[in-house]
């Protein structure tokens, strides 16, 4: 049964639900040279995550970004469509016959939309094939092995189109002209029936599924071209392609020894219009042989849809030759649009389409197409001159359209030309009568999805999502705190850590591993890592970890207190433990028994190189003479770099010592000085007056700095201190703060030298509005804000409900401003907040909650309702009683409770429905007992108790029988007061003496 097929137009929630998707990332993988040049493809890495959503949620409509030629970016707007229909049936036919197969196609297909750009994405199971149509050129995404594929243009491809049409259509006539023609109503859809032939399902190895996917991902990229290719005035597709059916010959076929494409379609009625196949034939618009083999091409009849409704020879279509890959195949590599091409071709001739160089082509004026052949790239078919090749009018195309042979050693452009279209294609269409307008509607969820990222760290984190689209954007990098290329903006560890300080932490524990726990602290003394609660028999850690350069502390604890030191051990070899790094022991064990704790501090120095090992860094080196027995070692040096030139000597290098060495070339602090006055041999270098005394020359004035206390002979050399300086230059009075020594400079209260205090004259309160930090003088010009606000007059308290900053009024429950809320135990709306009676009274205060009593009658004020309580009564009566005596008693007050009378030792011989009395005659000697009981609320009771003392009648019977006795009250059964002129009832008369008489009154 043909469905109505209906798009879901989804452009408005995927603007709010949905962001653009990079569906591939551009790689410098080396890649197989499947183009002229490298310059004509991009090798691609697949966005996995993303693919398998697509394929896990079935999306419908959504932006793809993949990279494209000249370092730009290709967005492409996908919609989703089906290749087969909702009631696919796969056929199987095998050796037990035809087997119908529940299976459902895995492959989802997706349509680009846009301008100037058309093409097909399919989802198949693993991978993914996509045909791109941009700017008049072909470019298809192939897949290589494992997430690598080649995005390229299939007209530079290394595999040219040489693919032949056995189609004769010489005698063709084309009886519609190129006027615009006008369609029923929505989408034509055509239901196909595909045939996979014996020789092509062994291509597959045999595996029928795979066959299938094959052939529906051909036909989505072929049913894309005749969407986007035939549309009507309004840009609306016209015809849309379908499988109803697939036939799998599981065993050798018909098709097996024919070798000629024509041959087999020939054979194609042999199957389809005798039972079982020509009721499938019957439910299908077109079947078409997909055929991996190569039989010389294809071919197909003209005009021949619609043909399966009467079961006529010629709605068949062959194409041979296909290519079964959808995938990188070495050496072939035979691009998928050219399958889509060769397909388009055959089914384009059963649309009603001869070749472009058929000379039967109308004249066509918006075109100046004369009529004939439209193109020369064959020998024409029929009687025309054949146009020039290459082309040179304007309705020749340089690039081959489908129904052309152009393509030849040219490329494809999987476009029909206008004529065809016009003259051709879209009247085979609209004079069809078997179509079903429209086509199967997809089977998503769209409606109640939301696609975007769900992944709250990303940069896109969408928290409207629903449904996780891999679209989520991550800054990418190190996310190692201690890597040497740690950054701090990203989200997610792309795996290019550098670690400069990476440590290697070993430790074995003895037998006893359960006592065991570790610590690793850095210098704050914060636990960097750790481990413990070890199972016992044995562990071994052995772990790496990343650290900065600093110092750490690695401590161990032993719970028992013999450290790692039993002696049976958990592997083969002695507990230990260590941490290495740059082939250097940074903390090893040196003893097995450490009690409870070793404490092992170190320090990591992380080198950029160490080229001769010596411990420092070579960025640290420094450069010199190393050795101290020359006169040029450097102490800082850590790098001798041959400058050692002068061998130290020590000794006087003083020239007027008595022992100046002139060889010496450090100074010993060994010279040795002649006294004042006496030359190295003890001479005197003076002795003006001859006698005998040395001669001293110097400053004899004591105050001089100068002054020379040996000196004997004025020599007018004294020196004296400036004023206020000492003879060391020391200033030795107080200096001024402008430095003078001795100077009168003052600093004023800002802080300025010779300054007046002016310039840090402002506010000093910090808590003032103009507070001036650099103010040291309060000039009073501070400013306040008002009370409550602050200074640029924002309310610094909560606001009120009446608007005021600081207000106190608040919304009391029933959302008044200030009010008091509902009154006590009343909700908003003055409706009881519980009230299980329902009377309007408040379960709280209602005297009676359970009962209905509206009016809180409490005859007796006992706090509880008359309907819901024992009412206070008595029973007024004589208490002592006769034997068959006879007393009235009644109650001391009226109640509103319904009351039952009873009576122990006595009977009741009438009672009241009116008033609350009763009359009785005792009869028992002894106590006897009047009772009532009330009967309120729920089953609720309560008795009234009269006890009465019965005794012995006074009165004789027989004396009393011929007494006058007084009647003293008449009744009816019910103790009611009647009408004694009423008759046929009974009537019950009491007298004075006790008696009672029972009546039946006839008439009274």
């Amino acid at each position: 049964m043909k469905k109505s097929f209906c798009f879901f137009w989804l452009i408005f929630l995927y603007s709010f639900s949905f962001g653009q998707t990079n569906l591939f990332i551009k790689t410098d993988l080396e890649v197989p040279l499947i183009t002229q040049h490298e310059n004509f493809q991009i090798p691609l890495i697949i966005n996995n995550n993303f693919f398998q959503t697509v394929k896990e949620n079935k999306l419908c409509d959504f932006v793809v970004s993949i990279p494209f030629f000249d370092q730009s970016e290709l967005m492409l707007n996908l919609e989703s469509y089906n290749a087969f229909t909702n009631d696919f049936q796969l056929l199987r036919s095998t050796q037990s016959g035809i087997v119908y197969d529940n299976y459902q196609p895995d492959i989802q297909s997706y349509r680009i939309i846009g301008d100037d750009i058309s093409g097909s994405l399919s989802f198949m199971k693993n991978v993914l094939v996509g045909v791109i149509k941009f700017n008049n050129n072909v470019y298809e995404i192939i897949h290589i092995e494992n997430d690598l594929y080649i995005l390229y243009d299939v007209n530079k491809s290394t595999v040219d189109s040489n693919f032949t049409c056995q189609t004769d259509t010489e005698d063709v006539n084309f009886q519609f002209d190129n006027q615009p023609q006008s369609m029923g109503g929505g989408m034509e859809c055509v239901e196909m029936g595909i045939e996979i032939d014996f020789y092509t399902y062994n291509e597959f190895g045999q595996n029928c599924y795979d066959a299938v996917e094959w052939s529906l991902a051909l036909l989505a990229g072929v049913s894309e071209v005749y969407m986007s290719e035939l549309q009507d005035e309004n840009g609306v597709s016209m015809v849309f392609l379908q499988a109803r059916y697939i036939n799998v010959w599981e065993i050798v076929d018909n098709y097996e020894p024919l070798n000629d494409c024509g041959d087999m379609l020939d054979e194609m009625p042999n199957y389809w219009t005798v039972p079982p196949f020509n009721e499938f034939y019957a439910q299908t618009d077109l079947v078409h042989l997909f055929s991996r083999k190569n039989a010389n091409g294809g071919i197909a009849w003209v005009s021949a849809l619609c043909q399966g409704s009467f079961s006529g020879a010629n709605g068949f279509g062959v194409t041979s030759g296909l290519n079964t890959n959808l995938t990188y195949s070495y050496p072939s590599n035979t691009p998928y649009s050219y399958n889509l091409s060769y397909l388009g071709h055959e089914i384009g001739h059963n649309f009603g389409s001869s070749h472009t160089h058929n000379c039967n082509w109308n004249a066509d004026v918006s075109l100046n197409f004369p009529g004939g052949a439209i193109d020369g790239c064959a020998d024409v078919e029929g009687n025309c001159n054949s146009p020039l090749n290459p082309p040179n009018e304007v309705w020749q195309q340089s690039v081959g359209t489908i129904m052309s042979y152009c393509d030849f050693n040219i490329g494809i452009s999987l476009e029909f030309h206008p004529i065809v279209e016009s003259q051709a294609l879209i009247p085979g269409i609209l004079n069809a009568n078997c179509f079903t307008s429209g086509c199967d509607p997809l089977e998503t969820s769209c409606e109640s999805s939301v696609y975007g990222c769900t992944d709250e760290i990303a940069e896109n984190f969408n928290p409207q999502a629903n449904i996780d689209d891999s679209s989520c954007e991550y800054i990418f990098g190190c996310t190692s705190l201690n890597a040497d290329n740690f950054n701090p903006n990203a989200t997610q560890d792309d795996g290019s850590c550098i670690c400069s300080g990476e440590i290697d932490l070993f430790l074995e524990t003895d037998y006893y591993s359960n006592e065991i726990n570790w610590e690793l602290l850095n210098g704050e003394d914060q636990v960097l890592y750790g481990g413990g609660d070890y199972t016992q028999g044995g562990e071994i850690i052995s772990e790496t970890y990343c650290l900065a350069e600093g110092c750490y502390d690695f401590n161990i604890y032993d719970s028992w207190g013999d450290g790692i030191s039993s002696d049976t051990n958990a592997g083969d070899f002695e507990p230990n433990f260590y941490i290495f790094f740059d082939n250097n022991y940074l903390v090893q064990m040196t003893d097995l028994d450490f009690g409870s704790e070793s404490l092992n501090e170190f320090c990591l120095v992380i080198c950029n190189a160490d080229l001769d090992n010596d411990g420092v860094c070579d960025e640290d080196e420094i450069f010199g003479c190393t050795d101290n027995l020359y006169l040029e070692f450097n102490i800082n040096a850590t790098e001798d770099d041959g400058s050692c030139l002068t061998l130290i000597i020590e000794g006087c290098t003083d020239v007027n010592a008595c022992n100046y060495d002139e060889n010496a070339n450090i100074d010993n602090d060994n010279c040795e000085y002649p006294s004042e006055g006496l030359d190295c041999n003890n001479n005197c270098l003076s002795d003006i007056n001859n006698d005998n005394i040395c001669d001293i020359f110097g400053c004899l004035n004591s105050d001089a700095c100068n002054y020379n206390s040996l000196a004997n002979i004025e020599d007018d050399s004294c020196e004296f201190s400036e004023l206020n300086y000492d003879c060391n230059g020391n200033c030795i009075v107080e200096t001024d703060c402008n430095g003078n020594c001795g100077g009168n400079a003052e600093l004023d209260d800002c802080g300025i030298c010779n300054g007046d205090n002016t310039v840090c004259l402002g506010c000093i309160d910090i808590f003032a509005c103009n507070y001036d930090l650099e103010a040291i003088i309060n000039d009073d010009s501070c400013e306040y804000p008002i009370t409550n606000f602050d200074c640029e007059g924002n309310c610094i308290l909560a606001i009120d409900c009446f608007g005021v900053c600081g207000g106190i009024s608040l919304l009391d429950e029933c959302g008044e401003c200030g009010g008091s809320g509902p009154l006590e135990f009343y909700d908003c709306d003055g409706v009881c907040i519980s009230d299980i009676d329902n009377d309007g009274i408040c379960d709280q205060i209602d005297n009676c909650f359970e009962d209905y009593n509206p009016n809180q009658i409490d005859i007796d004020n006992d706090g509880y309702g008359d309907e819901c309580s024992c009412q206070n009564v008595n029973i007024i009566g004589e208490s002592n009683a006769e034997s068959v005596g006879y007393e009235v008693y009644t109650l001391s007050n009226s109640i509103d409770n319904m009351i039952a009378w009873e009576v122990i030792g006595g009977d009741i011989v009438w009672n009241s429905a009116t008033e609350t009395s009763i009359g009785v005659q005792w009869l028992e000697i002894g106590q006897g007992s009047i009772i009532i009981t009330q009967f309120y609320g729920i089953n609720e009771t309560c008795e009234v108790t009269l006890d009465i003392n019965v005794l012995p009648s006074s009165t004789n019977l027989l004396e009393n029988s011929y007494s006058e006795k007084k009647l003293i009250l008449i009744t009816d059964l019910l103790g009611r007061s009647i009408n004694t002129s009423d008759e046929k009832k009974y009537i019950i008369r009491v007298y004075d003496d006790g008696s009672v008489e029972k009546i039946y009154k006839f008439n009274y």
